[in-house]
């Protein structure tokens, strides 16, 4: 166990391109005029609130009239700096950060069945805005306990931290990579029970994905899947989940793996012959 431990903490080193790439803070100047006290006494930590945008973005990014307000999830109230930290939230679920391969796994979307809002909406948890109380106009909800704890575990994953599963707050999910006993597994299928995992093992090996099933590129980096020795996880386990790939690689996988086995049965019809 210590040597997993030991391990995870070698892949968990920061690097400075990543740290890059994922913006702590989007600082602002603020200046306080008109702040409704009803209002910001109401509001707390994970409430979702309807806010005006800071000005000096609105004027970087030439943002129009129409699209200055919009959703933002408070992270933390700042009483003493009149503020709040928190997350813009958008309509554009095609939003650019979480298209990318790497971090397509961790776009966390909010239900406009679930919440009040006009579309189903992306949480922007790549940047931490900060909001002076004057910019929020109204409460729109609280965000619920399940996706609360998605957005923990997301944005964890995201600064390059691991993150544990266990009986108390099972986070485990189809698209998670694990480590166990310094081996690393994707996250096939879940029950309410069990995980399942296939071993995955970069390599430097030059093969064509499309004729050797075997194989998974992503994030321009070639996998091998072990289907042969998969491996069943309770769900109460503590389990150390270490990243996160996307449903589309998944099922990939998952349709290889039929592949494979309809070549070894017409292999075996060959023979046969």
């Amino acid at each position: 166990m210590n040597k997993t431990w030991n391990l995870i903490k070698k892949i968990f080193i920061r690097k400075k391109d990543n740290e890059q790439e994922v913006i702590n803070e989007e600082k602002n100047s603020i200046n306080i005029t008109n702040i409704n006290l009803d209002l910001i006494n109401s509001i707390a930590n994970n409430d979702i609130v309807l806010v005006k945008m800071n000005e000096e973005e609105i004027i970087k990014r030439n943002i129009e009239l129409s699209h200055q307000k919009r959703p933002f999830l408070i992270k933390k109230k700042k009483d003493n700096e009149q503020s709040v930290l928190g997350y813009y939230l958008t309509s554009n679920i095609h939003y650019s950060f979480f298209e990318k391969e790497k971090y397509k796994g961790l776009k966390l979307v909010l239900s406009k069945e679930t919440y009040t809002l006009k579309k189903n909406s992306i949480i922007k948890l790549n940047k931490i805005v900060k909001l002076p109380y004057e910019n929020i106009i109204s409460i729109l909800g609280h965000i619920n306990n399940k996706d609360l704890n998605k957005l923990k575990k997301y944005r964890d994953l995201l600064c390059g931290n691991p993150v544990i599963s266990n009986k108390e707050n099972k986070l485990i999910e189809t698209c998670d990579i694990i480590l166990d006993n310094e081996k690393k597994y994707i996250i096939y299928q879940t029950d309410n029970t069990n995980s399942y995992g296939y071993p995955i093992s970069e390599t430097s090996e030059i093969i064509n994905i499309k004729t050797n099933h075997n194989y998974i590129e992503f994030n321009k980096k070639l996998y091998l899947i072990d289907y042969k020795n998969s491996k069943v996880f309770n769900n109460n386990s503590k389990l150390c989940i270490i990243e996160r790939w996307n449903q589309d690689i998944v099922d990939t996988i998952n349709s290889n793996k039929k592949l494979l086995k309809y070549e070894l049965k017409n292999k075996s019809k060959i023979k046969k012959k």
